[in-house]
């Protein structure tokens, strides 16, 4: 109730995609912008790290599917997996039983967390990047691959349709047998993946740098100062 005061009360309410923004519209018409998320993107130049292995981040939650993850790992055992998978609050039996199922499995390295810090060495070092989430809002996950030229094979999640537009990895569709096959194809083809890879990273400072961003909030902020400035004079 407190949430959907604040949407009723809010001037603006800023969106992270336009299928956000379509559902808002529903009930808050005209209050909602797109913004996308920000980070800091550096120049491609300075990405020299080797690439290797899979990555999946998230916490370990049903939802987001963490024993997909495994069993992709068991079904590839002649690459390397890597795990990082902090427990949730809500559910930490749940946390128990995929850290048991992940360190049965040879090819696959379990980390339980790792510092927001440090977490882009993990990014900038994997081949490829894995969600298997059934639903996102719009993952920080996918802007910390793309920056780092990583390409994105996601088994639902696909926001605003990013991964087929910019052509930066692909969607399953969540359909479990078609990742495995589309990883497998972009393990196999180094032209594909250099191609993705370089997508990747033009998509994230094209649509992701904070720069960008900033400017942005800069722009709204001044409108709407300008606006109350008008209606108080």
């Amino acid at each position: 109730k407190l949430f959907l005061l604040g949407l009723k009360l809010a001037d603006k309410i800023i969106c992270q995609t336009k299928e956000q923004q379509t559902q808002l519209n529903k009930k808050f018409k005209a209050k909602s912008f797109v913004i996308p998320s920000g980070y800091p993107i550096k120049s491609s130049r300075k990405n020299k790290t080797k690439k290797q292995g899979i990555l999946w981040v998230a916490r370990a939650e049903e939802w987001k599917m963490p024993n997909l993850f495994i069993e992709l790992a068991k079904k590839i055992p002649e690459e390397k997996f890597t795990m990082i998978c902090p427990p949730a609050e809500n559910c930490p039996k749940y946390f128990d039983l995929i850290k048991a199922k992940a360190e049965k499995v040879k090819n696959l390295i379990f980390i339980t967390q790792v510092p927001f810090r440090n977490i882009d060495a993990y990014f900038a070092k994997a081949k490829v990047f894995i969600s298997t989430s059934l639903s996102e809002g719009f993952p920080n996950t996918f802007i910390q691959a793309a920056k780092n030229k990583t390409p994105i094979i996601s088994f639902k999640v696909n926001p605003d349709k990013i991964i087929d537009k910019y052509q930066i990895g692909f969607c399953a569709e969540g359909d479990e047998r078609q990742m495995i096959i589309l990883l497998k194809e972009l393990l196999k083809s180094n032209q594909l993946w250099r191609r993705l890879a370089t997508n990747a990273y033009n998509y994230a400072r094209q649509c992701h740098d904070i720069k960008n961003t900033v400017r942005q909030y800069q722009k709204l902020f001044e409108r709407e100062k300008d606006r109350s400035a008008e209606n108080n004079a």
